[in-house]
């Protein structure tokens, strides 16, 4: 029973800690779970929580979408870096959009595992040409599911 007390006390404080749009990794006996905390509406922990109760709650997000890297990038840099996480393996598309909500490249459709997985957008459109500065907004569905982030470009 202290343990339990103890767990739930370790995961109240680790969330008011980050609960400021920060990738959060909670590892367990039967794997590491990380999510964006910005994703997170509410919390209730109101009793005791066992392992399997977390597990039980968290595997239910089913996309981890992290920021890109460089943000903002250039054509100098000519790349940015998408990293995402699945929960549940199924048919995933990646695609970029402008600030129109035009689609302006799909980077990715296809079957994919659970698991951690990194694309590479070179800042082109589907055709190959290089596309204006601006901000760009990426999105991950899978299963309905969909997380969107923004990014920029700069040339």
């Amino acid at each position: 029973m202290k343990r339990l007390k103890l767990l739930s006390l370790i995961i109240i404080l680790f969330f008011s800690a980050t609960l400021s749009g920060e990738i959060m990794y909670v590892h367990t006996t039967s794997g590491t779970y990380s999510f964006d905390t910005s994703d997170i509406d509410f919390i209730d922990f109101a009793g005791l929580v066992s392992v399997e109760e977390f597990e039980k709650v968290f595997s239910k997000i089913p996309i981890n979408l992290m920021q890109n890297y460089p943000n903002p990038f250039t054509t100098v840099n000519s790349e940015t870096t998408i990293k995402f996480e699945l929960k549940k393996p199924g048919r995933t598309e990646v695609a970029i959009y402008n600030v129109k909500g035009q689609k302006v490249k799909t980077l990715l459709d296809e079957e994919l595992i659970f698991g951690k997985h990194t694309l590479i957008w070179n800042g082109k459109d589907e055709d190959g040409t290089k596309v204006a500065n601006g901000i760009y907004l990426y999105k991950v569905e899978q299963n309905k599911e969909t997380k969107v982030k923004k990014m920029i470009l700069i040339q």
